[in-house]
Parts: structure tokens; sequence; C-alpha cells
């Protein structure tokens, strides 16, 4: 019952990804970069507090609610950023994160419906 309603959620978690990937298909995005780290196949989006072009309180977040940025700004923040296993942040395109997420839940899905 448990990996029923798993599976549910991560399902409604695709649709969302998949919802705002083809947002990305039909319009110019300004501020199109996210900071992840990857690691082991899975990736982690990461979430800042920006005030007057200052960013910290560096933490984990949903790719649907992460900080996006233009892409010398992202490099720049991913390049001082380390997550806990020392792997260093990336930035990334928002339609590149999204895609990664989710090939990552499409596998995840598989596997508990295995």
């Amino acid at each position: 019952m448990q990996t029923i309603a798993l599976t549910e959620s991560l399902r409604a978690d695709r649709t969302t990804l998949a919802q705002m990937l083809d947002r990305t298909t039909r319009c110019l995005v300004s501020h199109g970069y996210v900071v992840v780290t990857r690691s082991n196949g899975t990736q982690i989006a990461l979430d800042f507090d920006v005030d007057n072009k200052v960013a910290t309180n560096v933490r984990s977040s949903h790719l649907s609610r992460c900080s996006r940025f233009v892409e010398q700004d992202a490099r720049t923040l991913a390049a001082s950023v380390r997550d806990g296993a020392g792997n260093r942040g990336m930035a990334v395109s928002e339609r590149d994160a999204l895609q990664f997420e989710i090939a990552a839940l499409d596998t995840l899905i598989a596997v508990l419906e295995a």
C-alpha cells in the first residue's frame, strides 16, 4: 500500500516537472540557470536567499522552487558550493535539470513497479 502511494506521489511530481519543461520550450528565459549538485545518478537542486545581489543561506530545494539565475551568476555560485560528499555545485540550464530529474523519476517509478 505504501509503495502505491509513493508511486502516485512520484508520478504527480513527474507531471509537475514535465509541465515545467514544456513551458520552457515556448519562451525565452533570461534567468534560466539553476545550481545543482549531482552524484550517483541523483541531482539536488539548491536554493539561496538573494538580497542585493548577494546569495546566502544555501539549502536543498525542489527544482520547481529553487532560485534561477543568469548563466554567469549561476556559474559563480556553483563554484562556491559543495554538497555533503564534497561534490562541487554545477550551473545547469533549467531544461537540462528538468530532463535529468524526470529521467531519474522514470527510473525510480519503474523500479517500484517491477
